[in-house]
């Protein structure tokens, strides 16, 4: 027998290669349990205790159990469609309107019946409830089984991947390596659909708030076409996956890539500075938001420059600078002060300051010390004319309650994010947050003296302030900024791998630290770091910047 101390509080004993599985009735919640959090390291359904160890039950309404529930509806989804069209390569996207866009490598479109047959075949197999056999082998034994097996994972992926023993997933005969766990069966996934979208189609799985409805779709217009564009241009340089990235820093190339790329954002921000100047109406307010560690700092200030350039004179206002001090900044059910939301900004005193400014008056902008938590003494004073523009930069930026008393017509608002169609292969995507906790991990450690361990701990605090406060919002920007540099990853992963590696196995966010260790160890790194300009908005996180 050994014991289990379930959430810290409750103490079982249970036979020795019990599963997470056979206790999954001890939880309140038991029809939503995905997995286990076994001494802090996420593991399957079907993990078999074998020692005394500390077991939280993983819920699908979290974070980790979304994560488990996509991978596996994504795995089945790409079984699904090799036995429906054997001829065909599906393509797995990015993240949109709630659900994630798939495709085909042959550009074809996907019609109705087809998403009916896929549709279809994916239901006969959850029907039959298949086992998703979990599977160890090594790189070089997955390399020789490729031609001789159905294989969802090209070779070029296996050369990415680490020295070791690895985990490779089958399902029905099909083997594919899926970066993150599983679960261990298709009978666990109850909830999903398929709809049209443009040329490809979007999968939806459930709904973390209700598990056993289907997660609602929430049409992105403006953000599909900044992907397509995106897409196209990662095709024009022959960057698609890692592998193709890994190449160009092996072949000394990846100068040139950090070039073209600084130059492909230099682009998108003028765009935006012709749009403002060529507008009907004179745009009083610029409006940059975007989701934590977007770039928008950066981005604000290089808008400044491109508007002076064509003989403007605006000023650039942080919405960071009018934070509430930390000791009144609002707090949640739990204690928890709630940095994202509208309410931990002064707003009153950004409106007076606000409208002093379009008025002509000088105001005294306050500054937040991020190391203490509350705004310095005395702050900087600004004036601006009627004919120039105030940008202002902040998660809030397109939230109408922040700029209440501006006409829409004096508004141009900018939204950024980094998002890539850039995946680890054509099974395994890069999300968005990952790119943007990785940032995040690194500014914090060096410009707010934070370790990385703090970080990860109120991200899923930080996602949730998204979801309320920016996301609902994107679709009424009048324009997009995609902000991923393609060449970040191995330069972020210098300054950030060594961070996470600080973190230990006895401590709680262990299994985030190495989930996000791994995935950089796809990276070959880069070192040269002379081709980056001062004013690239990954300086604003690994340091250096001009504007710093």
């Amino acid at each position: 027998m050994i014991k289990l101390l379930i959430d810290n509080k409750k103490e079982i004993e249970v036979k020795e290669g019990t599963t997470i599985e056979d206790i999954v009735d001890l939880s309140e919640n038991h029809r939503f349990v995905v997995g286990g959090l076994v001494n802090n390291v996420v593991e399957s359904l079907n993990y078999e205790f074998k020692k005394d160890s500390t077991f939280e039950f993983v819920y699908i309404n979290s974070s980790l159990g979304k994560k488990i529930y996509e991978k596996t509806l994504l795995f089945l989804l790409a079984v699904s469609s090799k036995q429906v069209f054997k001829d065909r390569e599906i393509s797995i996207g990015y993240s949109l309107g709630g659900g994630i866009f798939f495709e085909y490598t042959d550009e074809s479109d996907l019609s109705e019946e087809d998403i009916k047959k896929l549709k279809y075949e994916m239901k006969k197999i959850i029907e039959d409830n298949y086992d998703i056999n979990k599977l160890k082998t090594t790189r070089e034994d997955m390399k020789a089984s490729i031609d001789k097996n159905i294989f969802l994972t090209n070779k070029e992926l296996v050369d990415c991947l680490r020295d070791g023993i690895l985990t490779l997933y089958e399902l029905g005969g099909a083997y594919g390596y899926f970066y993150g766990d599983l679960l261990p069966s298709t009978g666990y996934l109850k909830v999903f659909d398929i709809i049209k979208y443009n040329h490809g189609a979007i999968l939806l799985g459930c709904d973390k708030t209700h598990p056993d409805k289907v997660h609602e779709f929430f049409d992105n217009p403006k953000l599909f076409e900044e992907y397509e564009e995106f897409d196209k241009w990662l095709k024009d340089v022959g960057v698609t996956n890692i592998a193709s990235l890994n190449k160009k820093i092996e072949n000394n190339e990846i100068e040139e890539l950090i070039l073209a790329s600084e130059a492909r954002h230099e682009y998108l921000i003028a765009k935006a500075a012709d749009k403002i100047i060529t507008s009907k109406d004179k745009k009083r307010i610029i409006l940059i938001a975007g989701p934590s560690s977007s770039g928008k700092t950066t981005t604000s200030k290089r808008l400044q420059t491109h508007l002076m350039a064509r003989g403007l004179s605006p000023v650039t206002i942080g919405l960071d600078d009018y934070f509430l001090n930390r000791d009144i900044t609002p707090k949640d059910e739990d204690g928890k002060p709630m940095y994202e939301c509208l309410e931990a900004i002064d707003v009153s005193l950004f409106n007076e300051h606000l409208l002093k400014l379009i008025n002509g008056e000088e105001v005294e902008i306050p500054i937040f010390d991020f190391h203490t938590g509350t705004r310095k003494k005395f702050g900087r004073k600004i004036k601006v004319s009627e004919n120039n523009p105030i940008i202002i930069e902040g998660i809030h930026g397109l939230n109408e309650r922040l700029t209440v008393s501006i006409p829409d017509k004096d508004k141009f608002k900018i939204y950024i994010c980094p998002f890539t169609v850039m995946g680890i292969d054509q099974y395994n995507r890069i999300t968005t947050s990952k790119i943007r906790m990785l940032r995040r991990i690194v500014r914090d450690t060096h410009a707010r003296s934070k370790k990385a361990i703090d970080t990860i701990s109120m991200w899923e605090d930080v996602r949730s302030g998204e979801k309320v406060n920016i996301i609902p919002y994107r679709e009424q920007a009048d324009y997009i900024i995609n902000s991923t540099l393609l060449y970040e990853i191995p330069i972020l992963k210098k300054y950030a791998y060594p961070l996470l590696q600080e973190i230990g196995k006895g401590e709680k966010y262990y299994y985030e630290a190495r989930h996000l260790l791994d995935f950089l160890s796809f990276f070959k790194t880069i070192e040269n770091e002379e081709y980056i300009p001062g004013v690239s908005i990954l300086k604003e996180f690994i340091g250096g910047s001009f504007y710093e």
